[in-house]
C-alpha cells in the first residue's frame, strides 16, 4: 500500500445496528458514532441512537 493511503485518516465509517440499539453494538461502533458529524439512516435506525 502507498505511503500517502496509509497516513490517511478514515472519513467514512459504516455500522450497522439491528433492532438491539446501541446495546447491540461494540464499544467502537458507539464511540465512532458520538463522533460523528453527520449520521445517515432510516428514521426507525435513527431513532434508535436518539
Amino acid at each position: 500500500m502507498p505511503a500517502e493511503r496509509q497516513s490517511r485518516a478514515a472519513w467514512l465509517t459504516v455500522v450497522g445496528i439491528g433492532e438491539d440499539g446501541l446495546a447491540g453494538l461494540g464499544d467502537e461502533a458507539k464511540q465512532r458514532i458520538a463522533q460523528a458529524e453527520i449520521i445517515f439512516g432510516g428514521k426507525r435506525h435513527l431513532a434508535l441512537v436518539a
